[in-house]
């Protein structure tokens, strides 16, 4: 069977293909209740005119879990892995449910690895609904100890049981492990992928069913209508598996998508290109007005800064006073990392060892305090959301940690050279006043976070230094004597110092 090693963990992967020409190859991707086989139905129709590449998602399947956490970290790491190994070099991503997720991640960070994007059934439900949706599927799952096999079928297909497609769908379903579909289901209903979406340059286009009832197509059609590479589409007579409902269509559109050119066809009018334009920009006003008054009315905002010193605000509003009490300032912090954790995972982060019941019962009153401490606006929503096991921070999050974040995973995932040294450029930006980052919390899982970050921009130092030396090794030198003083690792950097000199020296001496 077909399986490659990625570290200590197998994933399985099926490559189809009819005739021996060079063709492109198409990635598909399956949800959370599935395996490869949810594609079956369709591939028939693509692998006549393309490499149809199919794996298990980790977890499910024949593809291992491991000890890796499900994330979309993960997943898009692993398709990334998938793709190098199997040495292709551009691909067309057609993803279902949770695999449209990890499509839609995986093309925002590596565009040029991708030429189109097809999003099937991709669950985008308006933040505030977002807890109403997960709080129904656990009761389903009955707050995660069964898979909901019959009611995942009965809502999620057209055909009647008896189908043979239908059949198979529910043997696979019923493979699932209960706690991989629980962590799944919350990661897939919880996805917030405007985000992604937005950053995507490639053509994408959507497909939902006209019955899906379970990813309701609405507010992502309406969220990016107005983006110029975006395409939306409802096939009739099908729920959210069109797969396969309606397998022949769904491939008719796929392969008319993959296919059309993208050399686009002089238009001579000037009225209609300028009416175009003029109604794609006041459609995307339209929507940015309303979205706005809906933020407003019911989402959240932090932010908050820790970098130099720890600074809040909620909904815009300073809070000073009450971060020393009760562990208000640590365990708001290791909410801000884990927006959706659970009480376990806080008591061995923050008291691993106290007696977990000690520390539970102790965590009841923390989380007490910390609520009423930052829920300073009735009229929003709660920020925080907890049942007996989980803890949920409900609202956006930014700070200057937040930016740094996402810059340093930017500038650390960039494959081109020169767009890598622009993003590198950036983090140092960010952080050039506040190095060397002192924690503003001793903890041992805050420490561990400031070693990576601190490891990370090391690394992006060092790495800069190496492309300017190719460039010109006066200023790789100046760079590193720059950062020398303000990096707590100095010796990597005196190494690295020492090393241009000695070669520079060199280079010197032969041209002489």
């Amino acid at each position: 069977m077909p399986f490659l090693q990625c570290k200590h963990d197998r994933l399985f992967y099926v490559l189809e293909s009819s005739g021996g020409e060079e063709k492109e190859t198409i990635v598909m991707i399956h949800t959370n209740v599935t395996d490869h086989m949810l594609f079956d139905e369709v591939v028939p129709f693509l692998k006549e005119q393309y490499n149809v590449l199919r794996y298990d998602l980790r977890g499910l399947g024949q593809s291992d879990g491991g000890d890796a956490l499900f994330t979309y970290e993960q997943y898009v790491s692993d398709l990334r892995f998938l793709i190098r190994e199997l040495n292709l070099t551009s691909v067309h991503l057609v993803g279902f449910g949770l695999g449209a997720l990890i499509a839609a991640r995986f093309t925002a960070l590596y565009g040029e690895w991708v030429q189109k994007v097809v999003l099937i059934a991709m669950p985008c439900n308006p933040p505030h609904l977002i807890e109403k949706v997960r709080k129904h599927r656990r009761e389903i799952s009955r707050f995660g100890t069964v898979v909901p096999v019959d009611y995942i079928i009965d809502m999620s297909t057209v055909l009647p049981k008896e189908d043979a497609r239908v059949v198979k769908l529910r043997e696979t379903v019923s493979k699932t492990p209960v706690s991989t579909y629980a962590k799944l289901m919350d990661l897939s209903v919880s996805a917030t992928p405007l985000t992604d979406l937005r950053q995507i340059q490639k053509p994408v286009l959507t497909l939902s069913g006209d019955k899906d009832l379970v990813f309701p197509p609405h507010f992502l059609e309406a969220s990016t209508m107005y983006l110029p590479n975006f395409r939306h589409m409802r096939i009739a007579h099908s729920s959210t598996f069109t797969v396969i409902d309606q397998p022949e269509v769904t491939a008719q559109l796929i392969l008319h998508f993959l296919q059309e050119s993208q050399v686009e066809k002089e238009v001579l009018d000037d009225f209609l290109t300028s009416m175009y334009e003029d109604v794609r920009l006041y459609t995307k006003q339209v929507y940015d007005i309303g979205i706005g008054k809906v933020d407003e009315r019911y989402h959240n905002e932090i932010h908050i800064d820790f970098l130099s010193s720890f600074h809040v605000q909620i909904n815009g509003k300073v809070v000073m006073n009450g971060w020393n009490k009760r562990f208000a300032k640590q365990l708001f912090l290791y909410l801000v990392f884990h927006p959706s954790t659970t009480r376990e995972a806080i008591c061995d982060a923050m008291w691993p060892d106290m007696p977990i019941q000690q520390s539970r019962k102790n965590l009841r009153v923390y989380l007490s305090y910390l609520k009423s401490l930052i829920q300073i606006d009735n009229n929003k929503e709660p920020i925080l959301l907890m049942d007996r096991e989980h803890i949920y921070v409900k609202a956006h999050i930014s700070g200057d940690g937040i930016k740094l974040n996402e810059a340093l995973q930017l500038a650390l995932h960039e494959s081109d050279h020169l767009k890598r040294f622009e993003a590198c450029k950036k983090v140092l930006d960010l952080v050039q006043n506040v190095l060397p980052i002192r924690p503003v919390l001793y903890d041992d899982w805050f420490l561990e976070v400031h070693d990576r970050v601190e490891l990370q921009i090391t690394d992006i130092i060092l790495w800069m230094a190496d492309w300017l030396f190719e460039h010109e090794a006066a200023a790789a030198i100046e760079h590193i004597q720059t950062y020398l003083p303000l990096i707590q690792d100095e010796f990597a950097l005196r190494d690295k110092l020492e090393e241009f000199q000695i070669r520079s020296a060199h280079e010197k001496s032969m041209k002489e």
